[in-house]
Parts: structure tokens; sequence; C-alpha cells
């Protein structure tokens, strides 16, 4: 999403004018061992927390981050209505998110004849464990984040000893000094990376699972007011009452002419 990559740009911005404005040089804060011991552990012990059992979320998720994306309330209501006009429409759509998976699904049930209490049973049973794996995938992220402080200070340690051993070898101060400043970068990436990198990235895909499911909610309203033989502009009216007034959507304002006057025969 547009806001994770406003964080990251917001963070290297505020970051850059601190170092300018105390005089220092950009090169001064940049160390390859500091970057591998924080960014290699944490990369190790994502490999075994992420639930991989859920591979497809995990990268659809993390594909998330970086993928512009406005709000899709409007969206959602235009693939509900065209699913009207046609059902098999549903199987055109190329969104892969779960409120289309759900009108997929909810056709589908319709089609072989379930009553309404099955077809709801089990789209919001489809809804729950969709967004039980997403908030799995959010949850383990924001588990990491505790990881990348531990490793910097890893390697601040690590680089302390070299500078007592350098101390007992009679390195002069300046010296001393120098190798100290380079062992506290790696507590400085540690940070770094868990505030600025993962901790966000989770809070970002766990807002993303409830959008999801408020999308969801919308296509599974379509489903059932459907099943129950509401008319379209009651089932216009209740679905906006679900969005954002801005997001209101009214089918009949963007279907062509044939279209727009075959709903509204459906709608009376």
């Amino acid at each position: 999403m547009v806001a994770y990559l406003l964080t990251l740009l917001s963070g290297v911005v505020i970051f850059t004018l601190a170092i300018l404005h105390l005089n220092q040089n950009l090169l001064n804060y940049l160390d390859f061992i500091a970057f591998i011991l924080v960014a290699g552990g944490t990369f190790a012990v994502a490999l075994s927390i992420l639930p991989w059992e859920y591979r497809n979320e995990v990268f659809y998720s993390i594909k998330v981050l970086f993928r512009g994306e406005n709000r899709r309330y409007k969206k959602v209501l235009k693939n509900c209505f065209e699913a009207t006009r046609d059902p098999n429409l549903v199987t055109t759509f190329k969104e892969k998110d779960l409120s289309t998976k759900i009108l997929r699904d909810g056709f589908d049930l319709m089609s072989l004849g379930f009553n309404e209490e099955k077809v709801e049973f089990i789209l919001r049973e489809k809804i729950y464990q969709n967004i039980k794996r997403l908030a799995k995938i959010s949850n383990s992220i924001k588990s990491i984040a505790k990881y990348p402080p531990a490793f910097g200070l890893m390697g601040t340690v690590l680089g302390l000893i070299n500078v007592m051993r350098g101390i007992t070898q009679g390195v002069d101060v300046k010296q001393t000094g120098l190798e100290m400043a380079i062992a506290l970068l790696a507590t400085m990436y540690g940070l770094v990376t868990a505030n600025l990198i993962v901790q966000p990235a989770a809070e970002i895909l766990l807002k993303k699972a409830d959008e999801e499911e408020e999308y969801a909610e919308i296509a599974i309203q379509y489903i059932l007011l459907t099943m129950k033989g509401s008319s379209q502009l009651e089932i216009q009216e209740v679905l906006n009452t679900l969005v954002p007034e801005e997001q209101n959507y009214n089918p009949f304002q963007s279907l062509s002419n044939e279209d727009n006057d075959n709903l509204k025969n459906k709608a009376s």
C-alpha cells in the first residue's frame, strides 16, 4: 500500500536530515557487517516464523505492501451489480481478492440449489478462514519485530569485543573511538529495521485484513439479498449503507441504456 512506501520514504528523509544537521557524512553510518548481521538474522528468523503453509497468502501480503491501492468499496459494488446482468461475468473478474471469491462461490452455491441459511454459513466460514490466515501472517510479521534489535545488540557486542582486544594491543584513542562508533551501528540498524520496516508492515497488513473483511461483507450481503428476491434498488440502498458516502455506487448511472432499462425492469 502507498502508506508503507510513504513510511519508508519519510523515515529515510528524516534520518538523512538529522545526519546532515549534525554535519556528519552519510557514509559514516554505513557498515556492511552490521547490515549483514541484522538483515541476515532477521531473514533467518522470518523463514522459521512465517506460516509458509499459507505461502500464497504470504507472497500476496508482501506484494500488497508495495502496491499502491485505493479503497475499493465502489469497485466491489460495481462487481456485484455487473454479476446481476450476467452471473457468468464473475468468472471473468481479474481480481483475486476475497470479495470476488465470495461472489463466485455465492453464485455457485445458488446454482447448486443451497438454501439461504446454508449459503450464508458457508460463505461466512470462508470469510472467517481467509481473514484468520491474513491475521496469522500479520501477527507473525509483528512477532519478527522483536528480533532485529537483538541481532543489532549482538553486532554491537561483537564490535565491543574487537574494541577491547584493540585496547589491549595498544590501539590509540582515535581508532578505539572509531571502532566503538562502528560497533554501535548494528544496534541502530536493529532499531530502524524493527520500528521502521517490520512493525509498520505488520500493522498495515492487519489494516488490510480488516478492509478485506469489509469488502467480503458487501459481497455476502449482496448474495443474501439476491436470494431473498430483493429489488436492485433495494439492494443498492442497503449496500450503500455499508460503505463511506463518497464510495456510494449507482448501478443505473454506469450502465448502457439497454442494460439500464433491463436493470430498472428487474428493480420494479
